[in-house]
């Protein structure tokens, strides 16, 4: 019975600091990262889908925005008399395609 009593003792102080442990966790601990920018907005544009401004848009970035260019295609569709569009993550993690006319400080970069 004793046995029984230390064990069940034991059982309850484990999950009583597993629970103060959970508790006391920080409400802002996140598992996300943020984006390392290598290039911003330069205009207002949407963040569309495919190298097209056919393609639906995921969301519009205002102009300033630090983004991280990851590759880029030289065949989109045209777009103020350029075919280069670049592939980025914005800080949220969204990725799509934005037109050189709307990207800068922009890295040498990849074709996708």
């Amino acid at each position: 019975m004793k046995r029984n009593i230390l064990a069940i003792g034991a059982a309850a102080s484990i999950a009583a600091v597993s629970l103060i442990g959970v508790a006391a966790a920080p409400a802002s601990a996140s598992t996300t990262t943020a984006i390392n920018p290598n290039s911003f907005i330069s205009a207002p544009t949407g963040l569309h889908n495919a190298p097209s401004t056919q393609a639906p848009a995921v969301k519009t970035i205002a102009a300033g925005t630090p983004v991280y260019a990851i590759c880029f295609v030289p065949d989109g569709e045209s777009y103020k008399n350029n075919t280069n569009w670049f592939r980025i993550a914005v800080d949220d993690h969204t990725r799509g395609w934005v037109p050189r006319a709307a990207i800068g400080g922009m890295p040498a970069l990849p074709h996708c």
